[in-house]
């Protein structure tokens, strides 16, 4: 199989610019590719050079490839680029005006002058207005927020009243300092999100996102449910690349839909798949998109930290979506592909192994080298480049090089625009004290009960990450929950993870289930029916991260023989709440074997010996009557979802 080409569309939701602007965006894009690595490579600029210089680049081109009037004619066309033009020069000014004066801002320590403010004020502007062209309306709305929540706080409840600040020193602080839009978010984008979307767009042009492909329907092609479990393999290995959910479910959708389409699924089952398998990339190690590199900054712990601590949890999450296909395909009796439609394993292994060098590079780097995670991205795309260079239709040649230079740099633009609104609620939670009051709310709501507590946080993150992206649906309940969860002695690490973990999981949960809407697109399915399905099949990981904030083996913490012991009876317990929820093990389940099942999967969420014990005996209860039935061919009468599809 040959690698698929991508469209050069600069965004899902960009449009096409005529000719000469989309010339002078590629030329923009690959300067802005260009400067990222060099200072990767020779040293990050100062804070308020870097920052400001990056973000410049990246609203610039947002301004040029979403327009302000899309599909307008007339006045009203001349009108809008006028506006875009506008925009574009505003974006370059506030971002050069800083680099400029960085030192003399440093040395100010806030002391800011007038104009200054009214240059902020344009600055702000440009985040609400760049976040909303992106991401959608929920961004900018919660950012706006806020920003009113700082200059109203002394009118605000007593609960969380603060004494206001005025209009200057809110922008000052926003956007002259290190503490706004130019705060850890932005960092975060600038020295390391950039270079891994970068490293994934050189990923895919090589050949790998395509090798990994062809790996997993060479592993599970044949099977039961085949094609829907090349679905979760293929995506577990490109989301670890990609980082995005919705960039996932369109990069191996547009192959593995089409394909179980055409072996007969269902289209809602198969954009259901593709969602739930592609939201979990965003926890693959090891990139994990942007919301790991805030993790580790957040916790000033090591990147690779956050990755070894991600790995069982991800594992983890994929078993159980893998079980839920795989019991689904036996409950509704799908297939697998045919021998000739699947590359064979060893001829892969034997002329395409060579695709394993990049990732391996990577893990090395970070891992037994211990370099950072940006200079590891830089050195791991140059050994892609050389990996692609063996295979002639995978030689990048100066135009293909120019062309993904372009487009690593422009999927990098809705995290841009997200990192810098996202800076905006950081810096007022930072200047009015709000995460601490909150966090102590949220503790006395849970009256000491932690179960109580990771409920409330939960809701939360499903909330807010039902319209924003990952990084930002991260970031917010990490600030105001996360001191909540470490003061009723939730491990801290553990606690972040659960947070990311809900906020990738509102990727499938309705009713803003994106990554499911996304799936249902390519498959011609019902949006809402498919973000349904694609709910039940990943109800499994919303039970995960209980399991690891209860069991800190599974995060690898603790000695080696409780880990393994963790992971026994986690997967257990996975593979029993996929059978309760799917009806179906080895034959159709009754309702009291099911009940065996789920109170079985629950009791070994709890570490110990008594809770395994006694989850093992359930189990073995509900797996006896299924062997017995299974003995006198009694069998189940499938409901109206078990119909044979076609």
């Amino acid at each position: 199989m040959t690698v698929q080409s991508r469209q050069d569309a600069p965004a899902d939701r960009a449009a096409r610019p005529p000719r000469p602007v989309w010339a002078l965006v590629s030329v923009v894009a690959v300067a802005w590719a260009l400067f990222q690595l060099a200072t990767s490579y020779f040293g990050v600029l100062p804070l308020l050079q870097q920052r400001p210089i990056h973000m410049a680049f990246g609203f610039a081109l947002i301004f040029a490839l979403f327009p302000t009037l899309a599909g307008a004619r007339g006045w009203r066309r001349g009108l809008g680029a006028a506006t875009d033009v506008a925009l574009v020069a505003a974006s370059v000014a506030v971002g050069a005006y800083v680099a400029w004066h960085h030192i003399d801002l440093e040395w100010r320590v806030g002391a800011f002058y007038g104009h200054e403010i009214a240059i902020g004020a344009v600055a702000l502007g440009l985040v609400l207005e760049a976040v909303r062209r992106t991401t959608g309306w929920a961004l900018p709305v919660i950012a706006t927020a806020f920003l009113l929540y700082a200059y109203l706080g002394n009118h605000m409840p007593d609960l969380i009243a603060h004494r206001g600040f005025s209009v200057s020193r809110i922008i000052g602080q926003l956007y002259l300092t290190s503490e706004g839009i130019y705060g850890l978010p932005m960092n975060i984008s600038a020295t390391l999100v950039f270079n891994f979307v970068l490293l994934g767009a050189f990923l895919k042009a090589t050949g790998t996102g395509q090798f990994f492909i062809d790996l997993a329907l060479a592993l599970f092609g044949r099977v039961r449910g085949g094609p829907a479990k090349v679905a979760v393999v293929a995506s577990s290995f490109f989301g670890s690349i990609s980082g995005s959910a919705v960039a996932n479910v369109v990069g191996t959708g547009s192959f593995t839909i089409p394909l179980m389409k055409s072996t007969g699924y269902r289209p809602i089952f198969a954009g259901a798949v593709e969602a739930v398998a592609s939201s979990g990339g965003q926890i693959m190690p090891p990139v994990m998109g942007a919301a790991a590199f805030l993790m580790a900054e957040l916790l000033e712990i090591s990147y690779f930290k956050v990755v070894v601590a991600a790995l069982i949890p991800a594992i983890l999450y994929y078993v159980a979506v893998f079980c839920a296909v795989d019991l689904e395909a036996a409950r509704l009796g799908l297939r697998g592909l045919p021998r000739e439609r699947l590359p064979l394993l060893s001829r892969l292994v034997r002329t395409r192994s060579y695709f394993l060098i990049p990732p391996a590079t990577l893990v090395a780097l970070m891992g037994a080298w211990h370099l950072s995670p940006n200079l590891s991205a830089f050195w791991t795309l140059w050994a892609a480049v050389a990996v692609g260079m063996i295979r002639p239709e995978t030689r990048l040649g100066p135009r293909q090089f120019l062309a993904t230079l372009r487009e690593g740099a422009l999927a990098s633009l809705p995290i841009v625009a997200a990192c810098a609104a996202s800076g905006i609620i950081l810096g007022v939670i930072n200047l009015t004290g709000i995460g601490l009051r909150l966090s102590s709310v949220i503790v006395k709501l849970a009256s000491g009960e932690v179960l109580i507590l990771l409920f409330l946080t939960m809701i939360t993150c499903l909330v807010l990450g039902m319209g924003l992206p990952v990084t930002a649906a991260y970031l917010i309940p990490a600030l105001i929950v996360g001191p909540a969860l470490k003061d009723m002695g939730v491990p801290t690490l553990a606690g972040h993870l659960f947070i990311l973990y809900f906020g990738v999981i509102s990727n499938v949960t309705p009713p803003f289930a994106l990554a499911a809407y996304a799936g249902a697109g390519i498959a011609g399915s019902d949006p809402m029916r498919t973000g349904i399905l694609a709910f039940r099949l990943g109800i499994p990981g919303f039970i995960l991260p209980y399991m690891f904030v209860h069991s800190p083996a599974l995060i690898m913490e603790g000695p080696w023989p409780s880990v393994l012991l963790a992971v026994v009876t986690a997967v257990a317990g996975v593979m029993l709440l996929t059978a309760a929820l799917t009806g179906y093990l080895l034959t159709p389940c009754t309702p009291l074997e099911r009940a065996f099942f789920l109170a079985a999967a629950l009791v070994l969420i709890k570490p110990g010996l008594v809770t395994d014990l006694v989850g093992l005996a359930l189990a073995l209860g509900g797996l006896r009557s299924q062997l017995a039935r299974r003995g006198r061919g009694v069998v189940a009468v499938a409901g109206e979802e078990a119909r044979p599809l076609g």
